[in-house]
């Protein structure tokens, strides 16, 4: 295969190990510039206490873990989660949202056709205080 061909990103599965923010981070996953998914208006964190936050987004089922069980992603459509990628290496970006400062990157990771052998891929988020799981796949050629 060379870099010239076209594969998907798959997002399967995201979860807070350790939340940075005490009440909460308010995530979103962005592929270079643009914006795949955000929590908001729901906060992510390690042991949720409220209604408001979740541990884990399961992109894959369209669901969520709160601090109960697990209850039906808002606004679900299967096709958010699987991108298709025109060629070439890009970026996936863990970012927390700040009101009053820039925004918090937390993490990337290189997305590229190279890993359409690998299967699930799990990479960890591991910055500013906050730690992260996200689990992907990259499949290829699409169209």
């Amino acid at each position: 295969m060379t870099q010239t061909e076209r594969y998907t990103l798959r997002l399967l599965w995201l979860e807070c190990v350790q939340a940075q923010e005490l009440d909460g981070d308010e995530i979103y996953l962005k592929l270079g510039d643009l914006l795949v998914w955000k929590a908001h208006p729901l906060k992510m964190h390690d042991t949720p206490q409220t209604d408001k936050q979740i541990r884990a987004a399961d992109f894959e089922n369209g669901r969520v873990l709160g601090r109960e069980d697990w209850r039906d992603m808002d606004d679900f459509q299967a096709s958010q989660f699987t991108i298709p990628i025109m060629a070439g290496e890009h970026v996936l970006y863990l970012w927390e949202q700040d009101v009053l400062t820039s925004d918090d990157r937390l993490g990337e990771t290189p997305i590229s056709i190279r890993d359409e052998s690998h299967g699930d891929i799990m990479v960890t988020f591991n910055r500013d205080g906050a730690r992260y799981q996200l689990k992907y796949r990259v499949d290829g050629a699409w169209g």
